[in-house]
């Protein structure tokens, strides 16, 4: 993404620090990948983005299918009585004059003149006691101005949608890593103090020992068995945060949560996300770019909604009071129809009010969003700085103190180191080592902070097929 990546200054990673780490080989966990997988596949929030994709994906082509004509079948079988009447008065118009005719021909012709029937007036029902009609309907849209826009739409929703499934696959990646660097630090702490109980226990024996010869007092115990106990105390705590971490491992990649879950290989620093050149557009600003097309067309078919709309309709079938065929029976019609609505009473007028509103709404939020992830990603690099000389300091730290610890058991060795100073070096040795496993935990945290900053993760194929689905919809 070009206007995040020069929004980050030459100086943020311009230490020699990050070339060093640069330099070093790409660590990689199998088991991270693992669990990264799983999680892809099985978290119920990422179902759940990707099912709201999919009714994305078919409210599109609901949108589409107003284009085509509809074809439909029709029928109607009805049975009536009663009802209204239509009254013809033949009798009483035509009975008249054929009695006059009769006179006239009886006077002209004689006694064998033609007679000329009497007729009864007539009574007809509005309604047929038996009626059908069966015929089969197309309608299409010729020209309808506001169908287009709202099409494009539907599709800048759906690429709204695959952003949205995307930003939450990249959350759950960074929470996974994050919670598994969380579980490898606990455990690399444990070992840590695991190894300055085995040498707290050993010296809490020579100090009792040399208590029972009387050559110490007993303050010098207490002290070795406090120590001790301090050290039992912090590894309880790091079980803890190893158990911890398991269970949020186990939310995430959706396991029961007695699964248990541990860190395999050693705690390195993992430097895969510490590329400057792959910076992609965050999903987020992505979602909210989508929003606001669709606004845009939203608007325009507001726009679109004061000119006519032509149409064509077309009916074909039979019709009569029984299904038998007869003289006349088929019928066939189509029309062309135009509809213009001049006057609503302002109601359009109001939806374009509001369209436009929710425009420029979302351009505003728009413009919030770029802000606020350009901090994201100068905020993680500016981090994942501060966190590669932490580690680079812990290093050194580690290595002053574990020099000075050696000295310090040549000296007790030698009779010349109080216990006192003899503790604290020891202390300082177990605090240097769990700063360096912090600071590398710390550090890979801090990539992976980053990697879902600039939108670096390669995700799986099933999740980039769902984006290229919605990048291929064209408002």
């Amino acid at each position: 993404m070009k206007c995040l990546h020069s929004c980050l200054p030459g100086s943020v990673f311009g230490s020699g620090l990050l070339l060093m780490f640069l330099a070093a080989p790409a660590w990689s966990s199998p088991a991270l990948d693992a669990l990264i997988a799983k999680g892809l596949t099985r978290n119920p929030e990422l179902a759940a983005q990707l099912q709201t994709l999919e009714a994305s994906r078919q409210s599109l082509n609901e949108a589409n299918a107003a284009r085509k004509p509809v074809i439909g079948l029709s029928a109607r079988a009805s049975v009536a009585e009663g009802g209204r009447t239509f009254d013809i008065p033949i009798g009483d118009a035509l009975n008249p004059v054929y009695r006059n005719l009769e006179q006239l021909n009886a006077q002209a012709i004689g006694p064998n003149a033609p007679k000329y029937p009497t007729l009864q007036n007539q009574s007809n029902k509005l309604l047929r006691p038996h009626e059908q009609e069966t015929k089969i309907t197309l309608t299409a849209p010729l020209y309808v101005p506001t169908l287009a826009p709202k099409i494009n739409a539907v599709a800048a929703s759906g690429q709204a949608s695959a952003a949205q499934v995307e930003s939450v696959a990249r959350h759950l990646v960074r929470d996974i890593k994050v919670a598994y660097y969380g579980l490898q630090q606990a455990q690399a702490q444990h070992v840590v103090l695991t190894s300055s109980e085995q040498l707290l226990k050993e010296n809490l024996r020579v100090n009792q020992a040399l208590l029972a010869q009387g050559k110490i007092t007993r303050d010098a115990v207490l002290r070795a068995e406090a120590e001790l106990l301090a050290v039992q105390q912090a590894m309880a705590e790091s079980r803890f945060q190893a158990d911890f971490a398991s269970r949020r491992l186990s939310v995430l990649t959706n396991q029961p949560q007695d699964t248990v879950i541990t860190a395999k290989g050693p705690l390195n620093a993992q430097t895969d996300a510490l590329q400057m050149d792959d910076f992609q557009v965050p999903p987020e600003l992505r979602q909210i770019q989508a929003g606001v097309e669709a606004r845009k067309q939203l608007e325009a078919a507001a726009r679109n909604s004061f000119l006519p709309t032509v149409g064509f309709a077309a009916d074909a079938g039979i019709q009569g009071t029984n299904y038998a065929s007869a003289p006349g029976s088929a019928f066939a019609i189509a029309s062309v129809v135009l509809s213009w609505n001049f006057s609503d009473g302002g109601a359009r007028d109001a939806q374009l009010g509001q369209a436009l509103a929710l425009r420029q709404q979302q351009e505003a939020q728009q413009e919030n969003a770029k802000n606020l992830l350009e901090n994201v990603l100068r905020s993680a690099a500016e981090r994942l700085k501060l966190s590669i000389s932490q580690l680079s300091t812990a290093q050194a730290r580690q290595s002053a103190s574990e020099e000075a610890f050696r000295i310090a058991l040549k000296k007790k060795d030698a009779g010349s180191l109080t216990q006192l100073e003899f503790f604290d070096a020891q202390r300082n040795l177990t605090d240097a080592r769990q700063s360096v496993v912090a600071a590398t935990a710390q550090l890979n945290s801090a990539a992976a902070e980053f990697e879902l900053a600039k939108s670096s993760y390669t995700l799986p194929s099933h999740l980039n097929q769902a984006s290229a689905w919605a990048q291929g919809t064209k408002p």
